[in-house]
């Protein structure tokens, strides 16, 4: 995952097989007693890529909207 342009943290990849019409968080994750976290601030230009991660370095995020 990147925040800012900046690596953040390490390499992420599951194997679950997600269900159409199920719930899908983003940024939301519970600890070990299940207790909820929710993030504080905005996401924006987020996007799931099936395969393989566009980004391996550091870059310079864009400053206007996502288009797809």
């Amino acid at each position: 995952m990147f925040v800012n342009g900046s690596r953040y943290g390490s390499t992420y990849s599951d194997s679950n097989t997600y269900v159409q019409g199920s719930t899908f968080y983003i940024g939301r994750y519970f600890d070990s007693t299940n207790a909820i976290y929710m993030p504080t601030g905005y996401i924006s230009n987020f996007r799931v890529v099936k395969g393989q991660g566009i980004y391996t370095k550091d870059f310079t995020p864009i400053t206007t909207a996502f288009l797809a």
